[in-house]
């Protein structure tokens, strides 16, 4: 006699890793509900059975998001919609293993940067593959990686990894014990104690909490603290800075005349490189000489809205880290230090 089902445990579900890097976002979401559904333990011909508005329910999207998902999955293999008496049933089978996708990091908003929202795709992504490795034995040492490697795994960028991770960090949702400075040592990543403790269901343990005497913080613990403050200093001034450039950009934009010489210069760029690359030099020439007209056309509607060319791009209050806090061999920049007996 087989065994029961499975109950499906619907504070998270289940996405292949072999999907992570296709799936991106909302249709992530469909494809790991789907997905988990289909794959419930000791249910051999376990099926979705959610109708379009259900699947939307469960993975927080819209509708029309969720029938976008659908079309997308029609051409995956291990996908099989059928219809069975006018309802439609789902079942996607792939082998590998599985990483988790909280319902809680994309109903939850979170204070970032100064402002409460929700997750954007990037960062949920990667801190669904952080907060994948709780429930391992070692997760308290946390999960390694670098950008590179988070960028391979999931599929996005290694700059949309990197101020993903960058706003994480400043808004104290993850932290970086160790941070990497080769390519064979790799950062060290852990989700915050409270946010562990949300994911995984443990309920606090208040037991004569307050009768077990106060233990000194170890060296490894101030350290850990110092690195958390000093990566979220910088955090915030780079996500200012990197604000007040869109802004700007987002105003010089509303003009026509600079908006029309910006996207022909965009245009312009990909056509230099290809006659450079080809030899066509008077080609060149004559395409880079259009760019400088355009360019000048730029300034003078920026001039005309009074904006200066500088306030399009990020103004960091350190030039030689970029506010990040550490130079490009890996050390630490030194233009802020944190508080007096820690070191990061």
């Amino acid at each position: 006699m087989a065994g029961a089902a499975e109950k499906l445990n619907t504070r998270f579900f289940r996405c292949p890793y072999a999907l992570l890097r296709i799936f991106h976002g909302a249709a992530g979401r469909v494809m790991s509900v789907i997905y988990s559904y289909s794959n419930r333990r000791g249910a051999a011909d376990a099926e979705c059975v959610l109708t379009r508005d259900g699947l939307a329910g469960c993975a927080g999207v819209s509708t029309s998001t969720a029938a976008r998902a659908l079309q997308k999955l029609r051409g995956t293999e291990g996908f099989v919609q059928r219809e069975d008496y006018g309802r439609r049933r789902y079942t996607l089978h792939i082998q590998g293993t599985c990483v988790r996708r909280y319902r809680y990091l994309f109903e939850h908003q979170f204070e970032i940067g100064g402002v409460t929202r929700r997750l954007t795709g990037a960062e949920e992504t990667i801190l669904n593959l952080i907060a994948s490795h709780i429930t391992n034995p070692n997760a308290a040492r946390g999960f390694e990686g670098s950008e590179g490697r988070f960028a391979a795994m999931t599929g996005y960028s290694k700059d949309a990894v990197g101020n993903a991770l960058r706003a994480l960090i400043g808004a104290g949702i993850l932290h970086r014990p160790r941070r990497g400075t080769s390519r064979r040592r790799l950062s060290r990543y852990v989700v915050c104690r409270e946010l562990r403790r949300i994911l995984c269901g443990e309920a606090e343990n208040t037991e004569n909490k307050q009768d077990k005497p106060l233990q000194p913080l170890k060296k490894s613990e101030i350290d850990h603290d110092a690195r958390t403050e000093y990566e979220r200093h910088y955090s915030l001034l780079r996500a200012r800075a990197i604000a007040r450039a869109e802004v700007a950009q987002d105003r010089a934009n509303a003009d026509p005349a600079y908006a029309a010489a910006h996207r022909e210069i965009r245009g312009l760029e990909p056509r230099i490189a290809f006659a450079q690359v080809h030899g066509d030099e008077a080609g060149a020439r004559e395409l880079i000489a259009r760019r400088k007209s355009l360019m000048v056309q730029q300034a003078r509607a920026l001039a005309r809205i009074g904006m200066a060319a500088e306030e399009l791009v990020p103004q960091w209050h350190c030039s030689r880290c970029s506010d990040t806090g550490y130079l490009p061999d890996g050390h630490m920049c030194g233009c802020w230090r944190p508080p007096k007996g820690a070191q990061p």
